[in-house]
């Protein structure tokens, strides 16, 4: 496991980026060459059996760093349901929808099991959240459940309403662009888009 988790380094010491003047500070606040794992080594055995338990603790967070996908999600998504944690919900299953296939369509509902340790394995949502961000979207009518004893729940998100939910939460925005639009007398809105977000 040492042998996987060395990283190119000129110190036998770790350290933590804050302890690195910012101009020695490469990618991401690591120092340039000199980021390494704890180690017990210098100037003793080598033999994996001495490591301490520092070691693997190391270890076992640069894995959880480095072996995670990050979440992200679109800001626009907290605006139309109300809350960071539903909002996240949400984005975690149209990504689902970007990637599923044509017979997880019925018209305008992406249908869908998720279980809560599907869900909490992708989102870090708690079950109980979890709940929470379905009855919001229940409440906002872009949900809808179809559950029984012993089985994983069956989900309808209804497109057209997300989509709807969307283009509302977009409006003041489209008008500031349509004033600048009108302002600069351009026969095309994407110099001003480009102008005000470029």
């Amino acid at each position: 496991m040492d042998e996987i988790m060395t990283m190119p380094s000129t110190s036998t010491t770790a350290l933590h980026p804050a302890t690195v003047p910012a101009s020695e500070r490469g990618y991401c606040g690591q120092a340039q060459g000199e980021w390494t794992l704890p180690s017990s080594h210098v100037g003793g055995s080598q033999n994996s059996n001495d490591a301490p338990r520092e070691d693997f603790l190391a270890q076992a967070a640069l894995l959880n760093l480095m072996g995670q996908t990050p979440i992200s999600f679109h800001r626009l998504y907290v605006d139309i349901t109300g809350n960071v944690i539903t909002g996240l919900w949400l984005s975690s299953v149209l990504e689902r929808v970007a990637q599923a296939k044509p017979e997880e369509f019925q018209e305008d509902d992406y249908v869908f099991r998720l279980s809560a340790t599907q869900c909490h394995q992708v989102t870090g949502i708690t079950a109980s959240q979890q709940r929470t961000c379905r009855r919001d979207l229940i409440a906002l009518g872009m949900l809808s459940e179809q559950s029984g004893p012993g089985r994983v729940p069956e989900y309808r998100l209804h497109l057209n309403v997300v989509a709807d939910a969307i283009l509302q939460a977009s409006a003041s925005l489209a008008n500031s662009l349509e004033e600048v639009h009108q302002q600069q007398g351009s026969s095309s809105p994407q110099p001003v888009i480009s102008k005000r977000y470029g």
